[in-house]
């Protein structure tokens, strides 16, 4: 997804309601469980590349629990206030939005691990298990990224400016 993709779709999610953000991020992140980590995590074993592989069930793991927590505790919070002042939650509600923040700074540490394995990749492209991976990784950080500032700006942001 090339910058200017990712662009414009921030700039159309920015008009939606919470409740259907919400909808789409979870879909999200099914695809992220079911289908963009197990491809990766099937491309490293392909090409034999061990420290990635052990990489990517930690990042599965990690995953897992992240978007469990939004699911369950965050998003139907978040969505039952869209229209409405917070009140007595607002602290919590801040401090949830908070910890949501500081596990995407460390999901953009895991980015960035990525894209050095995604360039440690890059010396042997003479194997031909090595370009499908390469794509994966490249694929899954795009929509990683696109998704994290979907979630930011438009769900937990609202709560963490001065005016809410």
């Amino acid at each position: 997804m090339p910058l200017n993709d990712l662009e414009r779709e921030l700039a159309e999610k920015s008009v939606w309601p919470a409740e259907r953000l919400v909808k789409y991020l979870i879909t999200d992140h099914e695809t992220f469980l079911v289908k963009r980590l197990p491809r990766m995590k099937e491309l490293a074993g392909q090409a034999e590349h061990k420290p990635l592989a052990q990489f990517l069930e930690t990042l599965d793991t990690e995953l897992k629990g992240h978007f469990r927590t939004e699911e369950t505790i965050v998003f139907p919070v978040l969505v039952s206030l869209e229209h409405e002042d917070p009140g007595s939650l607002k602290q919590a509600l801040q401090y949830a939005c908070r910890h949501m923040e500081a596990d995407h700074s460390m999901h953009e540490r895991h980015l960035r691990l990525l894209a050095a394995f995604q360039h440690e990749l890059e010396d042997e492209l003479d194997r031909p298990e090595v370009l499908p991976l390469i794509h994966s990784l490249d694929d899954f950080a795009r929509y990683m990224y696109l998704h994290m500032n979907i979630e930011n700006r438009f769900l937990f942001e609202p709560y963490l400016s001065p005016g809410r």
